[in-house]
């Protein structure tokens, strides 16, 4: 007898809590020390802002995600926060986005590359 698709998910969910942990508790002193530094500058980057935005909605994400598959929730409950993990991913992928967007766009040729056309001023330029 094999598993249900049902423990083959649970396990599955299991273990990308597990993954999620040991990466969250790799990267603490990471992040202490680089909040530390924030503190002391009076000033927070935009890069440390992206890295704190997408650590903690990817913890929310996973939250939410795992108590709703592992809660047995009535269906009035379930009506009210079936969207929230949803919600969350989709905070998690703006927040990718704009990251990889900004530093895409802190490269030069950026203007000349948009949407991959390249111009012929660049091409003649940077020998593309």
């Amino acid at each position: 007898m094999g598993l249900s698709i049902y423990e083959i998910s649970a396990y599955m969910r299991i273990a990308s809590l597990a993954i999620a942990s040991y990466d969250y508790l790799q990267t603490l002193r990471f992040e202490l020390r680089m909040s530390r530094a924030q503190w002391r500058g009076r000033r927070l980057t935009l890069p440390f802002i992206f890295f704190f935005l997408i650590r903690y909605t990817s913890i929310l994400f996973l939250t939410a995600s795992n108590v709703e598959f592992f809660s047995s929730y009535s269906y009035a409950t379930c009506q009210k926060y079936y969207l929230l993990p949803s919600i969350f991913k989709v905070l998690q992928t703006m927040v990718s986005q704009i990251s990889v967007n900004r530093k895409i766009s802190n490269r030069p040729l950026y203007n000349c590359l948009h949407f991959g056309m390249v111009c012929n001023s660049a091409r003649q330029n940077h020998r593309l």
